[in-house]
């Protein structure tokens, strides 16, 4: 038994669901449940991840057994005298259109070396307490870390999410911090529009 299932199992019980109303829950009938139960998770589609987590009082993160406690945590951070340049906008939301342009210099840490920022636009991201109108500082880099939070170009739209891998199944999840949002998710061709600008190293946050 995979470890996905054993996670499903344990909850459903520790929650005292019955497979019947685990079933209602995510639209699915009782023979779909016992086989998610019983290991048979290869076809489980990403899309009951968020409604089977809220069922089971949980996240997708943690039923998939990412390792969320190697996602980057983003804190606010105390301001210094070094200038990073504000290139725009980016969408915790729906992508948005990228265009890159200069639109100021600001102050910011000393300690972290970030490539450039960029001002949040909308609320997909707040539990990971990253808001709209924050400025998220951001690393160049190619490849991040299951659940990281990164700037995504997605054909031409920029977002920020949590990115997670899934290589076996030749697919990409990003992933809001917002349980009212659904993740996007991206697979064979269409991996090839999906580039990683960057992870966000730090951010801040008007008070």
């Amino acid at each position: 038994m995979s470890e996905i299932s054993q996670r499903i199992r344990m909850l459903r019980q520790k929650y005292n669901i019955s497979i019947d109303d685990l079933a209602n829950k995510i639209g699915k009938n009782r023979a779909t449940i016992y086989r998610y139960e019983n290991g048979d998770i290869e076809n489980m589609p990403t899309s009951i991840l968020k409604p089977l987590a809220e069922a089971l009082h949980t996240t997708p993160e943690y039923l998939m057994g990412w390792d969320v406690n190697r996602a980057n945590k983003i804190d606010i951070v105390p301001l210094s005298k070094i200038k990073i340049t504000v290139l725009g906008t980016v969408a915790c939301g729906k992508p948005i259109y990228a265009e890159e342009h200069l639109e100021c210099y600001v102050d910011t840490i000393g300690n972290i070396k970030p490539d450039f920022a960029l001002w949040a636009k909308g609320d997909s991201m707040i539990d990971a307490r990253i808001y709209d109108g924050d400025l998220v500082f951001i690393k160049k880099q190619e490849i991040v870390e299951n659940g990281e939070i990164a700037v995504v170009l997605v054909n031409d739209e920029v977002t920020l999410k949590k990115v997670f891998y899934e290589p076996n199944k030749n697919r990409i999840m990003l992933m809001p911090a917002n349980k009212n949002y659904q993740p996007f998710i991206y697979e064979g061709e269409e991996l090839n529009n999906i580039h990683i600008l960057g992870k966000a190293i730090a951010f801040q946050s008007n008070l």
